[in-house]
């Protein structure tokens, strides 16, 4: 399954990418994303490792990721090295008349027989935390920004 949405950010891109570019960043701004850093002190960087889990409802779904694109401040991405397969990817561009333009992609597939019919019950509660965790992004950024 895959989720995309995107979202305008009164903030420049190398504003956004000082929040997005940070796993342990993103999962402190939102109940739907847990991180935490394997290798505690490690920067965030192709190659960097984290244990993410998202809530699905009740239930956190995830496993230990891996950083596998970081181009600043355009790109992060990360995908699954264990656990449910996933791939989130944050994707940063100027807007003409300013501020930036927020993408998050994210796609799933549920392992075993019935994982198919997994990833369609649970798309409906995946695409809500996808959606909250945009949100509180661009929430945090906002406010930040417009903070003296």
């Amino acid at each position: 399954m895959r989720i995309e949405t995107r979202r305008p950010v009164a903030a420049t891109p190398a504003d956004v990418w000082n929040v997005v570019s940070d796993p342990c960043v993103i999962g402190a701004l939102s109940d739907t994303l847990i991180v935490e850093e394997l290798e505690p002190g490690t920067k965030p960087d192709v190659g960097t490792r984290y244990r993410a889990l998202l809530r699905v409802g009740p239930v956190p779904v995830g496993g230990n990721v891996e950083i596998i694109e970081f181009d600043a401040p355009r790109d992060m991405a990360w995908t699954t090295l264990t656990g449910v397969d996933h791939r989130l990817r944050f994707r940063l561009r100027e807007r003409p008349e300013g501020g930036t333009w927020l993408t998050i992609r994210f796609a799933y597939d549920s392992p075993g027989l019935f994982g198919g019919v997994a990833d369609v019950v649970s798309f409906p509660m995946v695409r809500s935390a996808i959606r909250d965790l945009l949100r509180h992004i661009v929430t945090r950024i906002e406010t930040d920004s417009t903070t003296p």
